[in-house]
């Protein structure tokens, strides 16, 4: 019997079928490489026992050392009963391997039903440990692709199945989205969000929740990350159930020598903010930091930078900070959150070796620091601050 597969040691099987015979007889069994190429003198344990009556053979074992490689089981049979020819019977076959685990594929409505209850349970759980006080979560971080592969109008989310991520990510990372589906997981983690807060204790109210992403200021695409944002925000809330209270500006941003560039940059800063606010959301800056590119395009590491890119940094953290008072209302001003408190060291996986903080790395207050202030109203005097 040639089994579905080249076998090899330690390989776990079943095997299950009818066998019986013209006289009660044994039988042996080997291990054979292709049939005929013998391997090891046995094979299933035990061996068959053949009657004149139908039964049933059901058994499980491990491949032997010996018979690493096996593709065939031999029967011996007319086992010391050379005279005389028996008749034997074999029906209904069945080899297969054993595993741990259910291998079984789950329909993608399956694969939904298992999966949900996972989200909600973890999302339920950081509230209940919580117990009601933080009062503000990233429930989505980072949905949003670079493209709009799907022609809808807007950047699709990410996702390993639409392969529109890198292949360290598909292989590292969990999409819910590829799951539950891209509405249906946004509105399972608000919803488990919000009923968490409250059994924790937390009033309802006071809950705030935002959708944190990157590159919304960009200029290469005209903000185009930020408004398809903004329209998945209104297709998640279009069951008028599901409440996002804010958006969540990463910046992870540079100053450019060159004028133009920069000019670009600050003025796709200018409407990702206006953009922010016409959404009607609450508007946070969520990790803010700056590097330095040189006129030749090439980041500028903090042991090369000189005293007037020191200074050009400290300016364009209060142009950021001044527009983002100027811009965004009272109302919908949610805070600004500083990413890195000092420069990024050379091993850094953030930033290696670039000029990020408004400390440096001994902990000493940069030009970064004075403009970081003047930007939050401190005077101007600031700006020379040491």
């Amino acid at each position: 019997y040639t089994p579905n597969k080249t076998w090899s040691t330690g390989d776990k099987y079943k095997i299950t079928f009818y066998y019986k015979a013209s006289e009660n007889i044994d039988a042996d069994t080997q291990c054979h490489g292709k049939p005929g190429e013998y391997k090891h003198w046995q094979c299933l344990n035990p061996n068959p026992s053949f009657t004149t009556q139908w039964q049933k053979y059901e058994a499980t074992g491990t491949i032997p050392a010996e018979g690493d490689g096996m593709k065939a089981i031999a029967f011996n049979l007319n086992k010391g009963k050379k005279d005389h020819a028996i008749d034997y019977y074999f029906a209904d076959i069945h080899w297969g391997t054993v595993e741990k685990g259910n291998k079984k594929p789950l329909s993608p409505d399956e694969k939904k039903e298992v999966l949900t209850p996972v989200l909600q349970n973890w999302i339920y759980g950081m509230m209940a440990a919580t117990e009601g006080k933080v009062k503000a979560w990233e429930v989505v971080n980072e949905a949003l692709s670079g493209a709009d592969k799907d022609g809808d109008g807007k950047y699709d989310l990410q996702s390993a199945k639409r392969g529109n991520v890198s292949a360290d990510d598909a292989k590292n990372n969990f999409y819910w989205q590829d799951y539950l589906g891209d509405i249906d997981y946004v509105r399972t983690a608000v919803a488990a969000a919000r009923k968490g807060f409250a059994d924790a204790g937390g009033n309802p109210e006071e809950l705030k929740l935002f959708i944190n992403d990157y590159n919304l200021e960009s200029d290469w695409d005209d903000n185009g990350k930020l408004r398809s944002l903004i329209q998945w925000i209104k297709d998640w809330e279009a069951d008028g159930v599901t409440k996002i209270d804010g958006i969540a500006s990463q910046m992870h941003i540079s100053c450019y020598a060159d004028p133009n560039t920069q000019k670009s940059k600050k003025d796709h800063i200018v409407k990702m903010l206006e953009l922010m606010k016409e959404s009607g959301k609450l508007c946070k800056i969520s990790e803010l930091d700056m590097g330095y590119v040189d006129a030749a395009g090439k980041e500028v590491k903090t042991a090369d930078i000189t005293e007037e890119q020191h200074k050009e940094m400290r300016d364009l953290y209060t142009f950021v900070l001044q527009k983002y008072f100027e811009i965004i209302p009272a109302a919908q001003q949610y805070g600004i959150t500083q990413w890195c408190a000092t420069d990024a060291p050379k091993d850094s996986g953030w930033r290696p070796g670039l000029p990020v903080g408004l400390w440096d790395l001994n902990y000493l207050r940069k030009h970064t620091y004075a403009g970081f202030a003047v930007g939050l109203g401190a005077p101007e005097y600031w700006k020379e601050a040491k």
